[in-house]
């Protein structure tokens, strides 16, 4: 799972997207993996398919909403795919816990800056 968000990670930095072959092979990936080892351990397939529905769904939503790209979607599904319902579940609460921190920080960056740019144009009026 690391190397797919690592891997989507970059490509979302450097291109501003994600692409449907990273995402694509991380489903395929948590599917077959789960799969095979679902014959040790029962319900881990099922458990990983309801990961990619969940994901899918939740994120959609959020996708329809635009709080959230279309690659993001994807990538989640990737993830749901790869660690089952349950612990897709944890990994969403912790992403929109800092997901929002980083958008509060955004914000006040952006107020700050705003503020800046006002301070100077009353200082130029004033020279």
């Amino acid at each position: 799972m690391l190397m797919v968000v690592l891997a989507a990670a970059v490509y979302d930095v450097r291109y501003r997207r994600i692409p449907n072959w990273l995402t694509v092979a991380g489903v395929l990936v948590g599917l077959a993996l789960n799969g095979f080892l679902d014959q040790g351990r029962p319900g881990l397939f099922v458990s990983s398919l309801l990961g990619l529905a969940m994901a899918f769904g939740v994120y959609f939503v959020l996708y329809a909403l635009r709080a959230m790209g279309a690659g993001d979607v994807k990538l989640m599904a990737a993830v749901g795919a790869i660690v089952g319902w349950r612990d897709w579940f944890g990994i969403f609460i912790v992403t929109a816990i800092i997901g929002g921190i980083m958008a509060l920080i955004l914000v006040a960056r952006a107020r700050a800056d705003q503020e800046d740019v006002l301070e100077r144009r009353v200082h130029l009026e004033r020279s």
